[in-house]
C-alpha cells in the first residue's frame, strides 16, 4: 500500500496536461526582431502594398495624369506639386482603389466564378505599330539572324575544345588580370565625371560631367583632345557608333561617331571634328539615363526616367518605337550581341528582355523573391548572346540566363551601390572582332572574350570578376569619391605602345639618344638571330624571343651605367625563355655554350662546362630569367606573324606565290629589329609584309570579291603607313651597318600594290614580266631559321609540315654537300656579327 503524502503526488502526475491543437489562438501580430520593433504583420502589409503600387500602369504624360484625377473627383493639383509628385499622388490613390476592391469583391468573386469563362487567360496589352516600326523590325531580323548562325557554329566548334584546355587557358588569363594596376589620373573638367566609354580602337575615351560636358580624351596621355558642348545638364549616357575610329570599319570622321544623352531629355549625335552635335533627338519628358547604339549601326535606344525606353532611326532620327513596361524610370538598356534582343531595367528593381523582332516580353528579370531589392542601375550582355548581367543599389550583380529563364549566379560584388558594369568583349569575340582560329595542331583556340566583366561602385573601388566561377580577380582603388563608371579597351592589351611611350622608353629617359636605343635594340635582336641560327630554331621561336627584348625595355633601361641591364644579357635571357615556351627542346648547356660564343664573335671557341665563361653566361640567364618574368607579367602568350602570313596569303589564294611569299617573310625578319612588335599586333604586321612584298617583287594583286586585297583582310590603310614609314626609317639608318640591306624601302602607294578587276586569277602574274614561282613540292612553305639556305628548306620540305618544329641539328640528315653549307652558315654568322661587340656585361 502506498503512503499516503506519495498517493497525492502520483495523482497529480498522471492527470491530463497540455492544449488541444484546435485551441491554439490564431495570432499573427508577434513581434519580429528587425531592429525598429516593428509588426510583423504591418511589415508584410507594407511588402505587399508596395508590390501591388508597382504593378500598378500610371500614366506618363502629365495630361493624362490630370485628367484621371479628375475623373477619381480628386484635386488636379496641389500647391507647391510637381510633375512626379503628382504621378505619385495617382499610383496611391489607384493602390487604395485595388486595396478596397480587393477586399470588397472577394466574397463576389466566389460566387461568381462559375460564370467566368475558363479559357480566359491574362497575358500583355500590344498596341499596333505603324509601318516604320514594321520595317525596321524587319530590318533587324535579317540581321540578326545571319550573326546568330555565326554565334551558334562558334559555339558548336568550341564546345570541342577539352576542358583542360579551358582551365589552362582562363587560369592564365587572371594571372594577367591580378597584374593590372593604376596607370595615369587625370582631371577632366570642373565637376563631377558622370560616365565613360573608351572609343572601338581604344586610342581615345568619351568623358562625360555633371556640367553636361563631353570631352574626348588621348590614351595613354591623357591628355584632352576636344570638348563637345550642346547638353546644359548632367551627361548620364554616352555610345559609340560601332567601329568608330576603326579605320577598316569606313566609318567617316565627319560622320556619325557617338551619341550622348543628358539629364534636360535630349540625344545628341557628335561627330569627330566638330563640337556641336549634328543631330539632337527630342522625345523624353524627363532625364535620359542610357543611351546605345544597335549592333547595325541603323538604331539608337534611349532609356529615361520618364519610365519608357525609345528607338530612334539614326539616318532619319525618327522616332521608330516608344515602349512603356516598367512602372519607374528606366536607368539601364543594352542590346545582345546579334541585335535581336534588348534588356532594360530600372527604379523598380525589375528587368525586362525585349525581343526587337517580334516586340515581346522574353523574360522578366525578378526571379520571385530572387530578383534585386534595390533599383538596377547596369545592365549588359555576354559574348554567348543569352547570358546577361543586372547591378543593382543593393551591390549584388546577378546573372540571368535567357535559355533557362531563371538566374543562374550572383555575387556581392560592392558593399554599396553598383553603378556600372561592363562584360569583356574584345577583339576575338565572334561576332564583333575576329575569332580565335586553330592552332598549329588544328584545334580551336578559346576566346578571351566573356571571360571576366568589371564594375565600379559607390564604395570608391573598381572591381574585376571572373565570368566562370564568379571569383574576385582584382581590386582597383585608387578613388577619392564614388566610382559612377567604367570600361575596358577592346584589345585588352598592356602591350599597345604609341610612338610617344617608345620614345619616352627608361633609356631614352635615362639620357640614352633615340638613335643609339634603336640602335641596341636592333643589336640585341640581331644577338637573338644569330644564337638562334647557330641552335637550328625555328624564326617563330626568335620572333618569340625578340617580342620578350623589346617589352622588357619599355620597362628597364638597357643603360648600364644608370643601374641598367645590357642588352646581351636580356638577349640571351630572352632566347633561353622563347626556347622553352614554344617548346623547341634544346639543351640549356647548348644555348649557354652559343651564346658565348656568339657574344665572343669566335664560332671556334672551345667552351665547356669547366670553363668560366660558360659560368659567367649560365648565372646571368638564370639570374634575368626571374627578373624578365616579372616584367612581362608571366604574360607569355605571343602571335606571331608567319602564321598571320600564311593564312592571309591563303584567303587571298597566293600562298604558292614563293617569290612574294620569301620577300613578306623576308620583312617580318626585319621588323623585329625595330620597334614594331610594340606599335601593332602580328596580324597587322602580316599586312605590312604583304603590300611590301608587293611592291618589292614588282607584283600587283588582284582585287578579292570586289574589294581591293587589303579591305577584303581588313586591313588599316594608317598602320600599314607607320609599318613602312619604320622599316624605312631602319632601311635609311642602317644601324647594323649593313653594306647591303636586304630590301629598299618602296615608295607607299596601296594602290600600286593592286590589280583592279572583277577576275579571281589562280595564278598572279608579275606587272613586270617576273616569272611566278611556285613550290610545287609542298602546298605548304616550310618555315625555316633565318640564315637557313633554300637547298635545306627543298631537302626536308616533303616530309615536314609548315608549323613543324625543326628537328635538333644531331638527328637531321646532312645534304651531300654539307661542307659547302656550313661554310656559308659561317660566312653569313661573320657577316650577321659586324660591328658588334660581343664581350659578357657583368653588373
Amino acid at each position: 500500500m502506498m503512503h499516503p503524502s506519495r498517493q497525492a503526488y502520483v495523482e497529480e502526475a498522471q492527470s491530463p496536461a497540455g492544449i488541444a491543437l484546435e485551441d491554439l489562438p490564431d495570432d499573427h501580430d508577434y513581434q519580429m526582431n528587425v531592429g525598429n520593433s516593428e509588426k510583423a504583420s504591418a511589415v508584410l502589409n507594407q511588402f505587399n502594398r508596395k508590390r501591388l503600387a508597382a504593378s500598378i500602369a500610371v500614366p506618363t504624360d502629365d495630361g493624362r495624369v490630370r485628367a484621371r484625377l479628375r475623373d477619381m473627383g480628386e484635386p488636379v493639383t496641389l500647391f507647391g506639386e510637381g510633375l512626379a509628385d503628382r504621378r505619385d499622388r495617382l499610383r496611391e490613390l489607384l493602390t487604395i482603389q485595388a486595396e478596397i476592391a480587393g477586399l470588397e469583391g472577394v466574397d463576389t468573386e466566389m460566387d461568381d466564378a462559375p460564370e467566368e469563362p475558363e479559357d480566359e487567360q491574362e497575358e500583355e496589352f500590344y498596341s499596333r505599330g505603324g509601318a516604320e516600326l514594321l520595317t525596321a523590325r524587319k530590318k533587324i531580323a535579317e540581321f540578326s539572324l545571319p550573326r546568330a548562325k555565326r554565334r551558334t557554329a562558334f559555339q558548336k566548334s568550341e564546345s570541342a575544345i577539352p576542358l583542360r584546355t579551358h582551365v589552362k587557358f582562363r587560369k592564365e588569363i587572371k594571372d594577367r588580370l591580378k597584374e593590372f594596376e593604376l596607370q595615369g589620373s587625370q582631371t577632366v573638367g570642373e565637376r563631377h565625371i558622370s560616365m565613360t566609354r573608351i572609343s572601338p580602337n581604344g586610342e581615345s575615351v568619351a568623358v562625360g560631367n555633371w556640367g553636361g560636358q563631353v570631352k574626348l580624351v588621348e590614351i595613354p596621355s591623357l591628355t584632352e583632345k576636344m570638348t563637345f558642348r550642346g547638353h546644359t545638364n548632367k551627361i548620364s549616357g554616352l555610345s559609340w557608333y560601332p567601329g568608330a575610329t576603326l579605320p577598316e570599319s569606313g566609318v567617316s570622321p565627319d560622320a556619325v561617331n557617338l551619341a550622348s544623352g543628358g539629364a534636360e531629355g535630349m540625344v545628341n549625335l557628335w561627330s569627330l571634328n566638330q563640337d556641336t552635335p549634328l543631330t539632337t533627338l527630342q522625345g523624353h519628358s524627363q532625364r535620359v539615363c542610357r543611351v546605345e547604339f544597335h549592333p547595325s549601326g541603323q538604331y539608337l535606344a534611349s532609356a529615361s526616367d520618364d519610365t519608357s525606353w525609345r528607338l530612334w532611326d539614326v539616318e532619319s532620327t525618327a522616332e521608330v518605337l516608344l515602349q512603356e513596361g516598367h512602372s519607374s524610370g528606366v536607368y539601364a538598356i543594352s542590346f545582345n550581341t546579334d541585335g535581336s534582343l534588348l534588356a532594360s531595367a530600372g527604379l523598380d528593381s525589375i528587368g525586362r528582355i525585349w525581343d526587337l523582332r517580334s516586340g515581346r516580353t522574353v523574360i522578366i528579370l525578378d526571379g520571385h523573391l530572387d530578383g534585386h531589392i534595390k533599383p538596377i542601375h547596369a545592365l549588359d550582355w555576354s559574348s554567348d548572346g543569352h547570358r546577361v548581367l543586372t547591378g543593382s543599389a543593393d551591390g549584388w550583380i546577378k546573372c540571368w540566363d535567357v535559355r533557362k529563364v531563371q538566374r543562374t549566379g550572383g555575387i556581392g560584388a560592392h558593399s554599396s551601390a553598383v553603378s556600372d558594369m561592363r562584360w569583356y568583349k574584345g577583339l576575338d569575340d565572334p561576332l564583333q572582332g575576329t575569332p580565335p582560329g586553330a592552332d598549329d595542331k588544328g584545334h580551336q583556340i578559346p576566346k578571351k572574350s566573356g571571360t571576366f566583366f568589371v564594375s565600379s561602385g559607390f564604395d570608391r573601388n573598381v572591381k574585376i570578376f571572373s565570368a566562370d566561377d564568379w571569383t574576385l580577380v582584382q581590386t582597383l582603388s585608387g578613388h577619392t569619391g564614388p566610382v559612377t563608371s567604367v570600361d575596358y579597351s577592346r584589345d585588352g592589351s598592356q602591350w599597345a605602345f604609341s610612338q610617344d611611350e617608345i620614345n619616352s622608353s627608361p633609356t631614352i629617359l635615362d639620357g640614352i639618344a633615340p638613335s643609339e636605343e634603336r640602335l641596341r635594340r636592333a643589336k640585341g635582336i640581331n644577338f637573338i638571330y644569330q644564337a638562334g641560327v647557330a641552335l637550328d630554331l625555328p624564326q617563330i621561336t626568335l620572333w618569340v624571343a625578340g617580342v620578350f627584348f623589346h617589352r622588357f625595355f619599355m620597362r628597364v633601361s638597357m643603360a648600364p651605367e644608370k643601374q641598367g641591364i645590357h642588352h646581351y644579357n636580356i638577349a640571351a635571357t630572352a632566347l633561353f625563355l622563347a626556347n622553352k615556351t614554344e617548346e623547341n627542346c634544346r639543351k640549356t648547356k647548348d644555348i649557354i655554350i652559343t651564346v658565348a660564343k656568339v657574344a665572343q664573335k669566335n664560332n671556334n671557341l672551345i667552351i665547356d662546362e669547366q670553363s668560366k665563361e660558360y659560368w659567367r653566361w649560365r648565372d646571368s640567364i638564370l639570374t634575368y630569367e626571374e627578373v624578365m618574368l616579372e616584367q612581362l607579367t608571366f604574360d607569355l602568350m605571343i602571335d606571331n606573324p608567319y602564321r598571320n602570313l600564311f593564312d592571309l596569303l591563303g584567303q587571298l589564294e597566293i600562298v604558292h606565290n614563293k617569290q612574294l611569299r620569301q620577300a613578306a617573310w623576308a620583312f617580318c625578319n626585319d621588323a623585329c629589329l625595330t620597334t614594331l612588335p610594340l606599335l601593332m599586333d602580328a596580324r597587322d604586321v602580316a599586312i605590312s609584309a604583304i603590300f611590301f612584298a608587293s611592291i618589292h617583287t614588282n607584283q600587283q594583286i588582284d582585287d578579292f570579291k570586289g574589294e581591293a586585297w587589303w579591305k577584303y583582310l581588313k586591313g588599316s590603310e594608317d598602320r600599314i603607313t607607320r609599318a613602312i614609314e619604320t622599316m624605312r626609317q631602319f632601311y635609311t639608318d642602317n644601324p647594323l651597318r649593313k653594306q647591303n640591306p636586304s630590301l629598299p624601302s618602296p615608295a607607299f602607294d596601296l594602290e600600286s600594290s593592286r590589280r583592279k578587276g572583277e577576275a579571281y586569277a589562280d595564278n598572279m602574274s608579275s606587272t613586270a614580266a617576273t616569272p611566278m614561282e611556285i613550290d610545287r613540292t609542298s602546298k605548304s612553305p616550310l618555315p625555316r631559321a633565318n640564315g637557313a639556305s633554300h637547298e635545306r628548306d627543298s631537302e626536308h620540305h616533303a616530309s615536314q609540315s609548315s608549323n613543324r618544329i625543326p628537328m635538333s641539328p644531331s638527328k637531321r640528315k646532312m645534304p651531300e654537300d654539307g661542307s659547302r653549307l656550313q661554310d656559308e652558315r659561317e660566312e653569313k654568322r661573320a657577316r650577321m656579327s659586324e660591328d658588334e661587340e660581343g664581350e659578357l656585361v657583368e653588373d
